[in-house]
Formats: C-alpha cells, structure tokens, sequence
C-alpha cells in the first residue's frame, strides 16, 4: 500500500526515529537509509548482522509498532488524495 495507497514515508521517518531514540541510537541519514527496505533489514543494518532472524524480526516488529501507533491517528491525512473516492 505504501506509496499507492498511503503516503507513509513522513510516518515511518517519525517511528524510526522514535524507535531509534529510545533504543539510544542516532542515525542521521534515516530517511535515505530506509527507503526500499524491510524493517528487519535495517534493523540488521543499524545493530548488527550478527543478530538472529528471530532477533532482527522482534526488533523490526517492535519498530513497525511505533508505526502503527502514529499513524492509526492521522491515518485519513496520509491516504492518497482520491483513493477515498
């Protein structure tokens, strides 16, 4: 849906960088480094390839999470304009 039905780049900026922060990480370059990956890649990528795919998955879960908790407020602002329609 993202990109098609949703606008949820802005979203996932926001919940990456909360994650982030709350796990102490700064990663300024969030947004370029995002873009076209699975939450559980980047994870991999931020913390570390020697993490297991259950570990990776967790992580990327609790990340998808924080997302879900954003968006579900403003959900209608981000749905592409039309698609309602």
């Amino acid at each position: 849906m993202d990109g098609v039905l949703l606008d949820s780049t802005p979203i996932h900026v926001e919940a990456w960088k909360l994650y982030l922060k709350r796990k102490g990480v700064t990663v300024p370059d969030i947004q370029e480094r995002m873009l076209g990956m699975r939450s559980e890649e980047l994870v991999a990528e931020l913390f570390g390839e020697h993490l297991s795919r259950e570990e990776r998955q967790r992580l990327g879960a609790e990340k998808e999470a924080v997302y879900r908790q954003l968006m579900a407020p403003v959900l209608e602002q981000y749905l592409v304009p039309g698609i309602r329609e």
